[in-house]
């Protein structure tokens, strides 16, 4: 190969270092705003997620307490319940003894009506003999 040669390829080779250089240089500056950006929604979102875990905190100890004072409420009318439905027993089983001691009147009731019928006819025919 000859000098002049030997120059032109060294300054090719020369010009495509500075090439490749100037390149990645330019790839590498487009890269780090979208590296800056990408890194910022990344913060942003972790903050985000951070308040809003957070605020399921909260919402989740709200939570918590209305079902802790509904349970006390529960526990409160299921005893309430109780004393309704021991009341409602005694009550039915005192109907039902009065039902029963009253059957022997009934049946009294019916063993009479004839003899109370034939009094009043009786009756009515004495007090219209008198007339």
């Amino acid at each position: 190969m000859t000098w002049l040669a030997k120059i032109l390829t060294a300054r090719v080779i020369l010009m495509a270092v500075v090439w490749m250089g100037f390149t990645v240089s330019v790839g590498v500056a487009q890269t780090r705003p979208t590296e800056w950006t990408n890194e910022q929604a990344l913060t942003k979102r972790v903050s985000d997620a951070d308040r809003i875990r957070a605020q399921n905190a909260k919402k989740i100890a709200d939570l918590d307490a209305i079902i802790n004072a509904s349970d006390i409420r529960a526990i409160e009318l299921a005893a309430s319940l109780q004393v309704t439905l021991e009341e409602l027993r005694s009550v039915r089983k005192r109907s039902n003894e009065l039902d029963d001691d009253m059957l022997p009147l009934l049946h009294l009731e019916e063993s009479m009506l004839p003899l109370l019928r034939a009094a009043t006819k009786e009756l009515r025919g004495t007090a219209s003999r008198r007339r």
